[in-house]
């Protein structure tokens, strides 16, 4: 067994004889864990994970634990704690005086606990769509729980399905086990992605996050049931997943960029007196004359066409990294803001063009399609 390696291993078995003469302690400290003492922890650290759920009444209830771990804060001491208890019991159960010291049904409520939260951990991930730290989850855990415990499932740890990948994402929500799980698996990850995508298109993924939020407070305010709340964010999972193509004018449906600036410009275009002056009939010397509400969508929509035309004619190779297209796009679309107060009579103020160019450009600039 030590062929090749007998100079290795006699230096190395001088250097340990060698530690009590040679190494002060403080050199050492940390260097070696000290088994019995670390085996001391055990009884704490087992109780202190439970004490996380010294509320939930019905210990057989998984979606009581799973509520109970609805805080962020509270997520992560329970993710420490987990990580504590079963470092030291996969040193127990490696311990040779420990399980023979140990009772058969001591040592097996700990495993069993070790595979009951190592579950729980995985259905909350999934639950509040948390990003997996690869770090906090330890292979050497999971390597315990295969050699040491015996149980039905324990949910492995990966990274969260994207909601677009609809088939993957559909089984995992289906893992969950009453409605209110689903709904808060869905509008968890949503919410993820409308965060995500949030600067593509703001006035678009501001509306969807708003209507998630209501559909939450008024499940939480009990205004709602369960099945009310499952339906209401699948409603706008799908929005989300189609994009801002439903509600947008027809002249934009081949138009990702407009109708993303379409939504912007109509915001800063919400003003009563802006909305005033482009109800009037620009092309008209006489009277101002009102403007339906499709004739008010088609300037803004010229606007918004325009404004991507703008973009587009300077968006050369890697633009986003350089600062001279850049520039000259902003100054282009600058004067086109400015001849709509010069030329068409719209009272845009320096302030709002400033506000609209800057979102226009902050809309380009987080596409992710050829802009």
């Amino acid at each position: 067994d030590y062929y090749g390696v007998v100079t290795q291993l006699h230096e190395a078995l001088e250097l340990y004889s060698s530690l009590e003469e040679k190494f002060d302690a403080e050199d050492v400290e940390g260097t070696l864990t000290d088994v019995a003492a670390e085996l001391k922890k055990l009884p704490g650290l087992h109780d202190a994970l439970w004490d996380l759920f010294k509320e939930v009444k019905h210990k057989s209830d998984e979606e009581a634990y799973e509520l109970a771990l609805e805080s962020k804060d509270k997520r992560n001491e329970f993710y420490s704690r987990l990580s504590s208890f079963c470092r030291v019991l996969k040193i127990a159960l490696s311990s040779i005086h420990w399980v023979s010291a140990t009772s058969a049904e001591q040592s097996a409520r700990y495993k069993q606990d070790a595979a009951f939260f190592q579950n729980l951990r995985g259905s909350v991930k999934i639950r509040y769509a948390e990003e997996i730290d690869y770090r906090d989850y330890e292979k050497q855990i999971q390597k315990m729980l295969n050699t040491y415990v015996q149980a039905d499932e324990i949910i492995q740890v990966v990274e969260p399905v994207n909601i677009f990948e609809r088939e993957a994402f559909e089984k995992e929500v289906e893992k969950m086990q009453t409605d209110r799980a689903k709904a808060d698996a869905i509008a968890n990850r949503t919410k993820k992605t409308i965060t995500e995508k949030m600067e593509e298109d703001p006035f678009f993924y501001r509306k969807l996050s708003s209507l998630l939020q209501q559909a939450i407070d008024d499940y939480k305010a009990q205004r709602i049931s369960e099945a009310e709340y499952l339906m209401k964010v699948k409603e706008v999972l799908e929005q989300t997943r189609g994009g801002n193509t439903q509600e947008a004018p027809d002249l934009l449906r081949n138009r990702d960029l407009s109708r993303a600036l379409f939504g912007a410009i109509k915001e800063h275009l919400a003003n009563p007196i802006l909305q005033d002056a482009l109800l009037m009939d620009r092309s008209s010397n006489k009277s101002p004359k009102a403007l339906s509400p499709a004739e008010l969508e088609n300037v803004i929509v010229e606007v918004a066409c325009a404004m991507e035309d703008i973009v587009r004619s300077h968006a050369v190779v890697r633009w986003r990294e350089n600062s001279n297209a850049q520039n000259r796009m902003r100054n282009d679309l600058d004067d086109f803001l400015y001849g709509l107060q010069k030329e068409q009579g719209i009272p845009l103020s320096f302030g709002q063009m400033d506000a609209i160019l800057e979102s226009v450009l902050r809309i380009a600039i987080h596409r992710t399609d050829d802009v």
